[in-house]
């Protein structure tokens, strides 16, 4: 028989509809999302106080040559001496972009670099950094030159250099082998690197001594500076504009609101149906019935994946790394934050990882997910199953 909606209850759809489309409008255009307050990922598109908006903005005005970088490091260019600031990346380069990188410091460029995490990324291997706290800190000059004009910068302290490896220049920090801010050369080019970008921030910048800091590792006007925002997810093609996303959340919202009055109304106004019967098989069926099937398809690499997967993903979650982390910073952080050094990690890791590009025996994936629950009981990354006491 037709659908058809009675007066009160279009009256009432309409209203909603109304209500919540003026709702949407109003969040929309009041609410910026460049300069909402929050954790926000140091990038020159954000206004929140960890946004670097500002500065950007600031050199751009005072005629900088700055400009935003949005592709690859490996198009950087390699004959102008350009100045790349590469600020707490969200994800970890390649190993083609992480030579790419090493080549453009190595034939004139200079990198300030920003992040704890960050100084795995330097060409130079001896750089080792190690978490202490993330409270800012003010940091007396270390060593006169052109870089510490400022007697002193304020800088949230994620990390410290190690001052056992490498040729290195202290600028800032509490003490030469805790420096929080270096320089070393490379080739023809230098790097510089922060244990944190908050100099950078529109918070940080206001701190004294700051900007001035800023200023003197960016050291000429004439040098084309690249904020590079590749690393916090804004590639060509690929990100929209804040306009754009709001408009695509309010008709998403829209949409959703649509369906469920559909639903609603289906619902209430639709044909009955019997309830679907439960299936006999008990849990334990189940999974045997699964196993048979991975049996039949030879797939032992299947189970190796999901349980190495879920592996890394809880890994990393807890030594703050991206998921696609290699497994020597996966090892180098964990024997650093958790004091955890078996050397059994690399090698399942490595293993695992092996396994899931051939098709192992099935006796050689049982023992690769025995080694990572292993790890995983010695690492505690799953929390203990909570046991509920019977009564006879």
């Amino acid at each position: 028989m037709p659908v058809t909606f009675a007066s009160t209850d279009r009256k009432i759809v309409f209203s909603v509809l109304a209500g919540f489309v003026m709702l949407t409008i109003v969040a929309a255009l009041f609410t910026a999302p460049e300069g909402a307050e929050g954790n926000s990922p140091p990038t020159t598109y954000s206004a929140a106080s960890s946004g670097t908006k500002a500065v950007y903005l600031l050199l751009k005005e005072s005629g900088w040559r700055v400009d935003r970088w949005e592709n690859s490091p490996a198009e950087l260019p390699k004959d102008e001496g350009a100045t790349y600031i590469l600020a707490e990346p969200d994800e970890f380069p390649t190993t083609e972009e992480r030579s790419a990188i090493a080549t453009f410091v190595r034939e004139g460029g200079r990198l300030v670099i920003a992040g704890g995490a960050a100084a795995e990324i330097l060409p130079m291997q001896a750089a080792k950094s190690d978490f202490r706290h993330f409270d800012w800190t003010k940091h007396r000059a270390l060593a006169p030159s052109r870089y510490t004009s400022a007697a002193e910068i304020t800088m949230r302290e994620d990390a410290h250099w190690d001052a056992d490896k490498g040729s290195y220049v202290p600028l800032y920090g509490e003490s030469s082998d805790k420096a929080v801010a270096v320089k070393f050369s490379y080739g023809k080019g230098e790097v510089i690197w922060w244990a944190a970008a908050t100099p950078l921030t529109n918070g940080g910048i206001t701190e004294a001594g700051n900007l001035e800091f800023v200023m003197a590792c960016l050291s000429d006007s004439k040098r084309q500076v690249f904020f590079d925002e590749y690393y916090h997810g804004h590639r060509p093609g690929e990100a929209l504009s804040d306009t754009g996303r709001a408009l695509w959340w309010m008709l998403a919202q829209v949409s959703l609101l649509a369906v469920a009055i559909v639903l609603t109304f289906s619902r209430r106004s639709g044909p009955i149906q019997a309830p679907r019967p439960e299936t006999r098989l008990s849990p334990l069926e189940f999974v045997e019935t699964l196993g048979g099937l991975y049996e039949r398809a030879n797939a032992s690499a299947v189970p190796v994946e999901v349980a190495h997967q879920r592996f890394r993903y809880r890994l990393t979650r807890r030594l703050g790394l991206p998921m696609n982390a290699p497994v020597e910073v996966i090892e180098s952080s964990a024997a650093n934050l958790l004091a955890y050094r078996n050397p059994e990690l690399g090698r399942a890791l490595r293993a695992c990882q092996e396994a899931t590009r051939s098709a192992p025996s099935k006796q050689t994936a049982l023992e690769l997910v025995k080694s990572l629950q292993m790890l995983a009981g010695e690492l505690k990354l799953y929390p203990a199953a909570k046991r509920s006491s019977h009564s006879a």
